[in-house]
């Protein structure tokens, strides 16, 4: 099990779990970890948006789509950290640094609010926005 936000670390654990082995780039702490280079197809389309990009209605309609989404997502993101942790004490290598593991943790325990905002409203920035980079590139 992998995820798209920790694209590298989810290479290592595939890695480790289908060769038996870890590439020299799944070491955080080694300089060859930024030798990894990730590989995203976009078929020729680009698409560029911000969050601000879209107003308060269709947030609240991609908010209420993914509700169902995001407790097996924060159930996803705890087992990858968990398994990232199994396969770093087999390799005793550190997949996970301090950064990105505070990140996925924070992931791992988001709440939806229940409280729906209310469209049209100029609320504050989009409660998921703080886990999307500034700005979105979409196929």
């Amino acid at each position: 099990l992998g995820v798209v936000e920790a694209m590298h670390e989810s290479s290592c654990l595939f890695s480790a779990r289908l060769k038996g082995s870890l590439p020299a780039h799944c070491s955080c702490e080694s300089s060859d970890w930024n030798s990894f280079v990730e590989y995203r197809e976009d078929h020729g389309l680009h698409y560029e948006a911000s969050i601000e990009d879209f107003n308060e209605t269709v947030l609240q309609q991609v908010d209420d789509l993914t509700k169902v989404d995001w407790p097996m997502y924060r159930e996803a993101v705890k087992r990858f950290i968990g398994d990232l942790g199994q396969v770093e004490l087999e390799f005793g290598t550190k997949i996970l640094c301090d950064a990105q593991r505070q990140k996925l943790t924070q992931l791992a325990q988001y709440e939806v609010p229940r409280a729906a905002r209310q469209p049209g409203s100029q609320a504050e920035t989009h409660r998921c926005a703080k886990f999307l980079p500034s700005r979105l590139s979409l196929p």
